[in-house]
């Protein structure tokens, strides 16, 4: 063994602390960095699985008074699988618990619909020719 392996040894074996200290520092690290990639690749998946499960649009378009023409020029467009069209407007809305009202949006719901599906999470679903329901 040469004198300059010995005195490296020596020097390992003296800073043994320090050197155990800085592989633990690089192996978090390593760490982190894997579990960050194994994060980012299961919140992809979440958001695909999701927007799979309910059907949700990766393109909205908002108009005003359009006729019902422009859904076919739309459908014709290239990559465009389905389309739906809704009637959505603003309300305002009388809470008793609240100071300021709340703002609200209503949106038109179609039994048969095949975008943007609901996830029921609480309650009930609304039925037809039903007169009132928050």
């Amino acid at each position: 063994m040469s004198p300059l392996n010995k005195k490296l040894l020596r020097n390992i074996h003296e800073l043994k602390v320090q050197l155990l200290a800085i592989v633990l520092v690089m192996a978090a690290g390593i760490s982190f960095f894997i579990i960050l990639f194994g994060v980012i690749d299961s919140l992809h998946l979440t958001k695909s699985t999701y927007y799979e499960r309910y059907q949700f649009a990766n393109v909205f378009a908002s108009l005003k008074r359009a006729p019902n023409s422009v859904r076919y020029r739309i459908e014709s467009i290239e990559g465009v699988s389905a389309i739906e069209t809704r009637v959505v407007f603003g309300v305002t809305l009388q809470m008793p618990n609240m100071n300021e009202p709340a703002s609200g949006k209503i949106i038109s719901y179609d039994e048969n619909q095949l975008l943007n599906n609901l996830y029921l999470h609480a309650g009930r679903w609304l039925f037809p020719k039903e007169e009132e329901a928050v």
